[in-house]
């Protein structure tokens, strides 16, 4: 669940780089970094495969909201482009503000979108403005989350609607999908459609542990969309690059900052993957020859 602030400094960047040598030698996996519009990055270009640019933002007629920091993007575009590394806009997340200052999330503005053929074809056209506009190279769907049903559904239907402008003009698609019961409405239909999935493999629910993406966590997730039909090479694995506690969540480099060991998993309360989950998590990637990592 995209809903805290991914950490972007060049050690976390390095941590996943790094892994990409000896661990991933064999074959050429992603390697992706969600860029939020809101935060300061410092993006190493050499460490990464793709940026997802986070977030453009649904309404509820279906148009979207103004791209935000646009300067921002468009550097990210120009400079990620000299280095050999995708671009995508990845729309939706976890939640907005609407105009009165108030938290709303933004699974309701999408069954709304999704259930509407007008609305569908509004932020279809919208994407397909900003994909050419910034000369994008795809697009991330972040729907969290559509329901069994109805809802799975009408998410195939935006989908394949997506799908039918992107293929043409040579640009990708993918989804951010959830896990466990939140991945319910994710299904099969939508395999043919998209180049992969990034499985957001975190925040798991424990209620005796903060641990919320241990390496287990991470077998399950993947388990769940090979069950669903995804072939290896449509997985791309998501690792968190923050820690959790009860109340909330904290970047890793703060953590480590603290006084957090790099190399554990755990620090006053908090739950995190450490340089040593990480690597088990790469090595199991590549075992599989899945389609790579992400992280937020």
């Amino acid at each position: 669940m995209m809903r805290v602030i991914p950490c972007l400094p060049l050690s976390l960047f390095a941590l996943l780089a790094g892994l990409s040598q000896p661990v991933f030698a064999e074959y050429d996996p992603k390697i992706i970094a969600y860029v939020p519009f809101w935060k300061n990055s410092v993006i190493d270009y050499e460490k990464i495969t793709h940026i997802n640019y986070a977030f453009a933002l649904p309404q509820a007629d279906g148009h979207l909201k103004a791209v935000a920091n646009t300067s921002k993007l468009t550097s990210i575009v120009q400079d990620a482009n000299q280095a050999g590394v995708k671009v995508f806009i990845s729309v939706g997340g976890w939640s907005d503000v609407d105009a009165n200052g108030n938290l709303i999330t933004l699974d309701s503005i999408f069954e709304g979108i999704g259930a509407d053929p007008t609305r569908r074809a509004n932020l279809v056209t919208d994407i397909m403005g900003v994909v050419n506009q910034y000369g994008l190279d795809g697009v991330d769907l972040d729907w969290e989350f559509p329901n069994p049903g109805a809802s799975a559904d009408n998410f195939n239907s935006l989908m394949c609607e997506l799908h039918s402008q992107l293929q043409p003009n040579g640009k990708q698609l993918t989804a951010a999908v959830g896990i466990e019961s939140a991945g319910d409405g994710y299904t099969s239909a939508i395999k043919d459609k998209v180049d992969w999935v990034n499985i957001m493999s975190y925040n798991h629910y424990n209620p005796n542990s903060t641990q919320h993406a241990t390496f287990d966590n991470a077998l399950a997730s993947v388990a769940q969309y090979q069950a669903k039909g995804f072939s290896n090479d449509q997985l791309v694995l998501g690792v968190p690059f923050y820690g959790k506690d009860a109340s909330g969540e904290v970047c890793y480099a703060d953590l480590l900052a603290l006084g957090a060991d790099p190399h554990q998993d755990s620090f006053n309360g908090y739950g995190y993957n450490g340089i040593d989950t990480i690597v088990q998590k790469a090595q199991f990637v590549n075992a599989n020859q899945l389609a790579g990592m992400m992280f937020w």
